[in-house]
């Protein structure tokens, strides 16, 4: 049966040690978290090739599995297209006002 989770009702002290003991006695734990920029997983993740699907009108999905010994771990990586372009739009529109006070 998998046991999911978000990262912030996880216990204190609750981290690789026992994703592995779940892992090995065929259980599966799902795991909701934010990659953290500049850890060696986040920086592994977003650099594995591959597209992204498109499940819904904004939603998309990639797949990406990482092996280290006997311990694999899945992500699941999750983008709302829309978003992300509003994002974009809105760090494009703070970096001309910057460059415009420049002037």
């Amino acid at each position: 049966m998998p046991v999911v989770v978000s990262r912030g009702s996880v216990p204190t002290g609750y981290g690789r040690s026992q994703r592995v003991v779940l892992q090995r006695a065929g259980g599966h734990l799902l795991v909701g978290e934010k990659l953290r920029a500049g850890t060696k997983a986040a920086e592994a993740v977003l650099k594995h090739p591959g597209r992204y699907r498109r499940v819904r009108d904004t939603l998309e999905i990639k797949e990406v599995r990482l092996t280290r010994g006997s311990e694999e771990r899945r992500f699941v990586l999750v983008g709302d297209p829309d978003q992300a372009e509003r994002d974009r739009a809105k760090r494009h529109a703070l970096l001309e006002r910057f460059e415009a006070g420049l002037d």
